[in-house]
């Protein structure tokens, strides 16, 4: 028993902060990707446009014995990106968007004697994923815009992510940042509205996203 109790210690003196480090705000921007998939509409599979991403986090850093550098943050994000995709006379167009809220845990690590600070890390959380897209044709005319058929639907789902990018101090307690993401929100599901022709089916099986993103962190 005692030697469990040591490992225990052992493992509880690795993980735990040996000196709170600082509290920090970030606010981040840049360009996401949102994978094609299977996300249709009468058969038509929209292809989205580089969007939006943007989003800021509330952390807290340690320095932990044997592990290094940890930090710990809570993160509220939005993602953005139109679609459209025509065949034919039949077109489906508009945009979907996410957001988030994830927590956060990213390890610190340093190169060139601090000068760089390369990170990577994982995230955890909700996303809620909403579709805002309709049907559309020139050869049918119709009072209601939304005659064929539309979606216009929100699905809450988890969601996790990873992030790689690397850091430089550029003022005391101020640090500029350029990270790589890749988020997935698993499987989201979308009912459209009853069009002309009955109702049209939007599904998407996943939300997977990727985004190079620059920001600023400041420590209070």
């Amino acid at each position: 028993m005692k030697y469990i109790l040591s490992a225990i210690a052992v493992a509880g003196l690795a993980i735990a902060p040996a000196s709170a480090g600082e509290t920090y705000i970030s606010v981040f921007g840049g360009a996401g990707f949102l994978q094609d998939d299977a996300f249709s509409a009468f058969a038509l599979q929209p292809d989205f446009e580089t969007g939006a991403v943007y989003g800021a986090a509330l952390g807290k850093g340690f320095d932990a014995p044997i592990i290094g550098r940890l930090r710990f943050e809570a993160e509220v994000a939005r993602r953005n990106n139109d679609g459209s995709r025509t065949v034919d006379v039949v077109s489906v167009n508009g945009d979907q968007t996410a957001w988030s809220l994830m927590a956060n845990a990213v390890y610190d690590a340093e190169l060139l004697g601090g000068l760089v600070k390369p990170y990577a890390g994982v995230g955890v959380g909700a996303a809620w994923v909403k579709a805002d897209l309709v049907v559309e044709s020139p050869l049918i005319i119709c009072l209601d815009p939304y005659c064929l058929g539309s979606a216009d639907e929100t699905d809450a789902v988890f969601a996790w992510q990873l992030i790689g990018g690397a850091a430089v101090d550029v003022a005391p307690r101020v640090e500029l940042y350029t990270e790589g993401r890749w988020f997935d929100a698993g499987d989201t599901a979308f009912d459209g509205k009853p069009g002309f022709f009955g109702p049209p089916t939007f599904t998407q099986s996943e939300y997977q996203h990727g985004s190079v993103l620059f920001g600023i962190r400041l420590d209070l």
